[in-house]
């Protein structure tokens, strides 16, 4: 008669911890060791421009909202409903995310913002079906943010293809301001609007095009080391010489590259299937140690952003007499945040990474942003010069970027094998900070 053997919770946890442990840190191992390709990094940058193509469309289209929805506080709106639907993403991914493959979630994720803008082309305009569209609309770029970033953060060495996906994040909003002004330079506004998101769809299409490219690439290292050893008749040296050196590459094709995620390698331990609740909770825990104060920094820092943007800095009236400038005023100060917010990404890797102590420290004094937007929209007396209102959002873009670089940067104190989820749970805390903001922006409009 054989003795049945159970085996205890914690064992189980504990064994499984250390076997998916072993497999991420061999991988990583292994691909960290591969310097950045050019082309996969460029890749990484267009589907980083893909990821907030769709928040930046619709941010230009408030003036529209305005206008032709005699809807004056839309601006908080859209902070609200495109952000509310990414908790319950956060959620999703931080807790079975993993079990879908990266590169459905993120193909679907394109696929769905694509559907968004073809529903702000055709769908009729009214305020409900405006607010349901910018509710997908948060459900496609919230699964897209935490997949992409997820991804990215399994290649390459000292996040090289995540930061390229963020500096393609900071020039979408750049580029979709530019388009926007374009197409309202030569045609009415319903047309421009149509023009403006059937370019949006197209590039959306071609960052699908992209990521299956990208997994088609090859990163290849090609080392010299030395050749078989050749025993030597000269009794003076060594018996064993080098006598030349040999090219040796090593490579391996991006899609080819193994998800060691959650699913992996569980069907030889026995209990998980009543235990995934608590390896869940214990692996977010020790992610969360990890990166605990860049996670509260960075929640920090959003509270700080959309505490004032885009509801607040949407009412600011221009007083020039350009009247280009005048009808699509938040477009240009949407546009003169972006450039900020890129030259701000551009500048933080040039230096080392903040302390933890002077990091939180600077996302806090983002907060000194708010009364000085506060005081254009509300014209205060010395605020009413537009050349002020310039500087106070490059200095507010400026910031917002330089502190966003500097909190994702911090994964890179940590081990390659705890990057992914790290980045999980900072994506989580990032979210939760614009949600936070959102809600604070709209309890002191309520009041004023």
């Amino acid at each position: 008669m054989s003795e049945q053997t159970t085996t205890n919770p914690l064992t189980s946890i504990k064994l499984w911890q250390a076997r998916r442990s072993s497999l991420q840190t061999t991988q990583s191992a292994q691909i960290s060791q591969i310097p950045p390709s050019r082309n996969a990094l460029l890749a990484s940058s267009l589907l980083g421009f893909g990821l907030l193509l769709t928040f930046q469309f619709i941010l230009n289209l408030i003036s529209y909202f305005e206008i032709y929805l005699q809807w004056p506080e839309v601006g908080y709106y859209v902070g609200l409903v495109t952000t509310y639907p990414s908790l319950l993403v956060q959620f999703v991914m931080l807790t079975v995310g993993n079990k879908i493959s990266a590169r459905y979630r993120i193909q679907f994720s394109f696929l769905l913002n694509s559907i968004v803008l073809v529903s702000l082309i055709f769908v009729p305009a009214n305020r409900s079906a405006i607010l349901a569209i910018l509710a997908i609309s948060g459900l496609g770029t919230a699964t897209l943010e935490a997949s992409l970033f997820g991804y990215l953060s399994t290649l390459g060495k000292e996040g090289a293809y995540s930061a390229a996906a963020s500096s393609g994040c900071a020039l979408a909003g750049v580029l979709s301001c530019l388009i926007q002004i374009m197409s309202r330079g030569v045609l009415p506004p319903t047309q421009a609007a149509t023009l403006y998101c059937s370019i949006g769809i197209l590039i959306l299409i071609i960052c699908i095009y992209t990521f299956h490219l990208l997994e088609q690439l090859q990163l290849a290292e090609t080392k010299a080391i030395p050749d078989q050893p050749k025993l030597e008749s000269d009794s003076s040296s060594s018996p064993y010489s080098i006598s030349g050196m040999v090219q040796v590459t090593k490579s391996i094709r991006i899609g080819e590259i193994e998800d060691v995620g959650y699913p992996s390698q569980l069907e030889n331990i026995g209990g998980f299937d009543n235990l995934s609740l608590s390896v869940i909770i214990a692996d977010l825990w020790r992610a969360s140690k990890l990166v605990a104060i860049p996670c509260l920094s960075i929640f920090i820092q959003f509270i700080a952003t959309f505490l004032v943007f885009p509801g607040l800095s949407s009412t600011i009236r221009y007083r020039g007499q350009n009247s280009t400038i005048e009808q699509d005023f938040f477009t240009f100060l949407n546009l003169t945040f972006s450039i900020a917010d890129v030259v701000g990404r551009l500048v933080a890797p040039l230096h080392s990474p903040l302390s933890d102590s002077h990091l939180l420290l600077y996302a806090i004094s983002r907060f000194f942003w708010a009364p000085l937007i506060f005081g254009l929209a509300r014209e205060w007396n010395g605020f009413e010069a537009d050349f002020i209102t310039w500087l106070i959002m490059l200095g507010f873009g400026f910031t917002n970027g330089h502190v966003v670089v500097q909190c994702t940067m911090s994964s890179s104190r940590i081990k390659e094998s705890e990057r992914e989820l790290a980045g999980f749970v900072t994506i989580a805390f990032l979210h939760f900070g614009i949600v936070a903001g959102n809600n604070l922006a709209l309890i002191f409009e309520s009041s004023s």
